[in-house]
């Protein structure tokens, strides 16, 4: 049986361990210090167990399918992430890292912050998803087999994707990974942020869909220009071990020598690859994991600036303010705050 036969484009759910099943709940309402994460649209599965909570909102139209996920993991877990039927799809990872297998691909490969690219995952198989302690977000567009083949013809390394999506191949395949541009953060923000209904968010999104795929492409079809392919590779490496030891002390010098380069080739060349100075990304990434830590936790300000790698409270602080105009505490207020008044409305 052929992918046409079905309805819509594939969705993506996540299952959990067989000790664990029996002690996740499992609800259609989001919690309301949740709600500044949620999407206006999309059906809602809040899923709540002993590593944490997540949550997913999908919406689907017969030419695309759009997931929006949000993990807030307290425990190391390891998920189970399924398509429905045959799915390709352009994944964004737009906060944190995962260690993931693809079944029938060989070897681990991460889910990188700030990276988009396409994947085909098979039906019904279980793949693998590590996750460690703290806040996950992502997006997904999966495609119909009819959609994909509008721009297969203009790039044929994806022949093979359109190919194992009608076949119903059962080897998971990765396709080229890009750094999310400004460009990009922007559609996925104004996706996140729209309060259209009935037709009108469908051609919202339409539209939004199909800037994302143009960026994409672009980004496909451009010259490398003087991007050494060996050192992408292995400073992609580094932002991967950022991102698994960002809670430790890392110095640019032990990142350049594991990256096998002198300190202003690692420098010069992280910045043209990640768009950003690898101190830069440290601090970015240790505040994005303070940002949850403040929201979900019960740790003070010192204990969290400790725990994601800053030497003192003062220092964190000031990282901190430098990032939202704001100290951890009265960002961790205004929070409150803001979700009280919710609550009151509702």
């Amino acid at each position: 049986m052929l992918l046409t036969n079905h309805p819509n484009p594939a969705r993506l759910s996540f299952g959990v361990s067989a000790k664990m099943r029996n002690q996740v709940n499992i609800s259609s309402q989001i919690p309301d210090h949740y709600k500044q994460y949620e999407l206006s649209f999309g059906e809602t599965e809040f899923t709540e167990g002993p590593f944490g909570c997540y949550f997913t909102q999908v919406i689907s139209e017969p030419d695309w399918t759009i997931g929006w996920m949000n993990f807030f993991i307290n425990k190391q877990v390891t998920f189970t992430p399924v398509a429905d039927i045959p799915m390709a799809m352009l994944y964004c990872s737009l906060q944190g890292n995962i260690v993931t297998k693809l079944y029938g691909r060989p070897g681990l490969f991460s889910l990188q912050h700030r990276k988009f690219g396409f994947y085909y995952v098979p039906p019904k198989l279980l793949n693998k998803a590590v996750f460690k302690p703290g806040h996950y977000k992502s997006i997904y567009f999966s495609f119909s087999a009819a959609h994909l083949s509008k721009f297969v013809s203009q790039h044929l390394q994806f022949a093979q994707l359109q190919e194992s999506l009608l076949q119903q191949a059962l080897n998971g395949e990765q396709f080229q990974v890009f750094e999310f541009n400004s460009k990009a953060l922007q559609i996925v923000n104004e996706i996140k942020e729209c309060r259209l209904e009935g037709p009108a968010i469908h051609i919202f999104l339409q539209s939004r869909i199909n800037e994302l795929l143009l960026i994409y492409f672009s980004l496909l079809t451009a010259p490398l220009k003087d991007i050494n392919i060996p050192y992408e590779t292995a400073i992609r490496d580094a932002s991967v071990y950022i991102g698994e030891h960002y809670s430790f002390d890392i110095s640019i010098p032990k990142l350049a020598r594991k990256a096998g380069m002198n300190i202003n080739a690692f420098t010069t060349r992280f910045r043209k690859i990640m768009g950003t100075t690898p101190a830069e990304y440290i601090q970015r990434t240790r505040i994005e994991e303070a940002e949850h830590l403040l929201l979900h936790s019960d740790m003070s300000v010192e204990e969290i600036g400790a725990q994601v790698g800053f030497t003192s409270r003062t220092y964190f602080s000031r990282v901190f303010r430098k990032h939202h105009a704001l100290s951890p505490l009265q960002y961790k207020h205004k929070w409150e705050t803001a979700t009280a008044q919710r609550s009151r409305l509702n």
